[in-house]
């Protein structure tokens, strides 16, 4: 019987550690994740080699060679302004909403900003990002749904979460994120928006 409960005993110990393996094996999605927003030789914010900047002609060869992206289509005027979309191979990262388009939107003939539809939910994205500089939730951008957007900047990195939120639900964290890569946030800049910053009154006071 002693041998039995032993036997027992040794079941919970064995798969808690067959766990531990497991969790240990994963990648470091921080780290990853933040390996993919940066490039040698590519300014930040960066992904698949696109930044602010980079002329049309420049973004168009890099998306149509690359190895997640299906097709492009130029929408700008004469490459001087307007969007860029692309649409996602199947073999694109799990992360990423491939059910919807990327979108770069390009002024004065450069790159002016870009975005990606993520499958991550906005608590995932502040684990693996860390908390924002500023966290907003903007209740003059409303569907008319009782539907606000919230924006999460990170300064350094320039780079805008984005993700819709029904007040009413109480929970905040998970609805599908959009990652927007912008120029570099100055401290000018982020201080103009520190009045913005109102995310949890907002959030427990709309309607």
């Amino acid at each position: 019987m002693s041998r039995l409960y032993l036997r027992l005993a040794l079941i919970p110990v064995v798969l808690f550690s067959l766990t531990l393996m497991l969790v240990r094996a994963q990648p470091d999605g921080d780290r990853s994740l933040r390996q993919l927003f940066t490039s040698e030789g590519c300014p930040a914010p960066c992904f698949m080699g696109i930044h602010p900047g980079m002329t049309v002609p420049e973004v168009l060869r890099l998306l149509r060679g690359h190895e997640w992206v299906e097709s492009v289509d130029n929408r700008t005027i004469q490459n001087t302004g307007g969007y860029i979309y692309w649409h996602w191979k199947p073999t694109a990262p799990a992360w990423i909403d491939t059910a919807r388009r990327g979108t770069i939107w390009i002024s004065n003939r450069t790159v002016d900003q870009f975005w990606v539809d993520t499958r991550y939910a906005l608590g995932e994205w502040i684990i693996q990002l860390g908390q924002p500089d500023i966290n907003i939730m903007d209740d003059k951008i409303d569907t008319g749904h009782g539907i606000y957007q919230y924006r999460g900047v990170h300064a350094a990195e320039g780079l805008v979460v984005t993700s819709w939120q029904r007040c009413t639900t109480g929970d905040p964290y998970h609805g599908r994120v959009t990652i927007k890569f912008r120029s570099l946030i100055s401290e000018a800049e982020l201080s103009s928006m520190m009045y913005l910053d109102q995310w949890a009154y907002r959030f427990n006071h709309c309607s």
